[in-house]
């Protein structure tokens, strides 16, 4: 798969921490793009935010993350332009900012750490969205917690839209 997302531990073990600990690693055509430690609700929220860049717009990002708390939303959504939107992965070193830029059926993807470029992939619209959803599936599942719920639900149907419009 072109898209890979993890994280080391489950949801319920991450509640005990308030949700801090959690190492993210994403890998785009084989190549690790992102490594680093943060809060699940970050790492969560980002992961819904660029899959819904990817398949919407920045005006979809208010919508799939509207239970999440305003700050988080907002800090997201403000940094949402046209077709770029750059989201921090990270909470404290290595800080990851990842730049995603729409191209067509594509998204350009950018890591940086120290203001540096460490990684730059391009992978199409599809299959980032497509692994995005497995892994939020799969890390959600058996959780209650309405936040990530709903975000799911709402970019799954943001999703669902735009594979009717590609076939």
């Amino acid at each position: 798969m072109p898209v890979r997302f993890s994280v080391d531990f489950p949801l319920e073990e991450l509640k005990e921490s308030e949700g801090f600990g959690a190492w993210i690693i994403i890998e785009v055509n084989g190549k690790r793009i992102v490594w680093a430690a943060c809060y699940i609700v970050q790492a969560l929220a980002a992961i819904l935010a660029t899959a819904t860049f990817a398949v919407a717009s920045c005006d979809g990002i208010p919508y799939v993350l509207e239970k999440f708390e305003e700050d988080e939303r907002r800090g997201i959504w403000e940094n949402c332009r046209d077709r770029e939107l750059r989201v921090s992965f990270g909470t404290y070193e290595p800080i990851s900012p990842v730049v995603f830029k729409k191209e067509g059926d594509y998204l350009l993807i950018e890591a940086f750490e120290d203001d540096r470029l460490v990684g730059r992939e391009r992978v199409e619209v599809r299959e980032y969205v497509k692994a995005a959803l497995e892994f939020l599936e799969g890390y959600l599942k058996g959780t209650k917690d309405e936040t990530y719920l709903t975000g799911l639900d709402r970019i799954k149907e943001l999703a669902k839209k735009l594979l009717k419009r590609r076939r």
